[in-house]
């Protein structure tokens, strides 16, 4: 438990089968103002949070950067299986960190960003996540989403919205992949909040076998959506109720 302005450096550490019954954070719980640098093939492996962050919790104006090799595989809690960033906290993931099978009862199987907070992925991917909305990847209406490089984002599932992603502000730079995800709305991407939203899709970003009852691939209401240079949509598939 990191308490207060916490500067930490995990490298080549593993941490597994870890449980906060009724808290936030198994894996590692950084608190106010502090820092976490995880590297080296570091992983987080089969954690459970009874709350908030299955693996990692990102307390308040609190940072981690993630890069590496690093995994997340298999851990669970009520929102952000795999990491929870808490209000204004910011999340900097690069160099093939891989987000593999987390879940959330709520919201973000992968990650959820609350008020304020702010993600930034390049190389990165997320699979066969499952919450019941934004599998991959949840974000509260003023949280940043901004995505870029080489990005996989497959084989998600969501019983509500966003199979893949479901934000209010999202940026996609690069080649990045929707692939297989599945939600009743969204099947890759939800993009909605209670105030305007926006996506900008720019370069080579993909949308494929998608599935959902409205919008296969993509579902937005009250948001203005770009696409630039370049972007493809195939095979995906809009089911009956």
């Amino acid at each position: 438990h990191l308490h207060t302005d916490c500067n930490v450096v995990a490298n080549t550490t593993w941490f597994v089968k870890n449980q906060a019954i009724k808290g936030d954070g198994a894996g590692v719980y950084a608190g106010v103002q502090s820092h976490l640098l995880v590297a080296g093939g570091a992983e987080f492996a089969f954690n459970t949070g009874g709350n908030q962050g299955g693996a990692v919790y990102i307390g308040l104006r609190s940072v981690l950067r993630a890069e590496s090799g690093v995994r997340l595989v298999g851990n669970t809690a009520a929102s952000g299986g795999g990491v929870y960033a808490s209000t204004e906290g910011t999340l900097h993931l690069s160099d093939g960190v891989e987000f593999v099978s987390n879940d959330a009862r709520l919201n973000g199987g992968g990650v959820h960003l609350d008020a304020g907070a702010s993600l930034y992925a390049a190389n990165v991917s997320w699979t066969e996540h499952h919450a019941e909305n934004g599998a991959a990847l949840w974000a509260c209406r003023d949280c940043l989403v901004h995505l870029f490089g080489r990005i996989v984002i497959a084989w998600n599932r969501a019983e509500g919205n966003g199979g893949g992603i479901a934000a209010a502000q999202l940026l996609l730079e690069g080649s990045v992949v929707f692939s297989f995800n599945e939600a009743s709305v969204g099947g890759a991407v939800h993009m909605g909040a209670d105030g305007a939203c926006m996506m900008e899709a720019r370069h080579a970003v993909v949308f494929n076998a998608n599935m959902a009852t409205d919008g296969a691939a993509l579902f937005a209401a009250s948001c203005i959506i770009m696409f630039s240079d370049g972007g493809e949509f195939t095979n995906n598939t809009a089911h009956t109720k």
